[in-house]
């Protein structure tokens, strides 16, 4: 299996499949509002990587009676996205917001690997 198809593989043993869908489809509804040719990726895999950034960008996982609630931490999605930090640096895609970018939002993947 490869990297790409294993991402998404272990995002819907992770999270659930309905769950994975609904990142997938929704991937780059906050970001377009600001930069519409923004890119959130070709593939599946390259759209939930962009997805789950961007829950992180807009912190979506805050607020709960929204669409965009992802029904999953912060933390989590961060230790997700570090499990697979290979695929999240190979991703053709542009990050969600650059005012993300500058504060730091995704500085957690410039963490080192521990025990690697």
């Amino acid at each position: 299996m490869s990297a790409e198809k294993n991402i998404l593989a272990d995002a819907i043993k992770r999270f659930g499949e309905d769950r994975v869908h609904k990142w997938i489809s929704m991937a780059g509804h906050h970001a377009r509002q600001f930069n519409p040719e923004v890119r959130v990726g070709e593939t599946p895999q390259e759209r939930l990587i962009f997805a789950l950034l961007e829950i992180l960008d807009f912190q979506c996982y805050e607020f709960k009676d929204a669409p965009c609630y992802p029904g999953v931490s912060k933390e989590e999605i961060e230790q997700f996205l570090l499990d697979h930090k290979k695929e999240v640096e190979n991703a053709k895609i542009d990050p969600p917001s650059y005012l993300g970018l500058l504060c730091g939002v995704f500085n957690f993947l410039l963490k080192e690997e521990k025990g690697r």
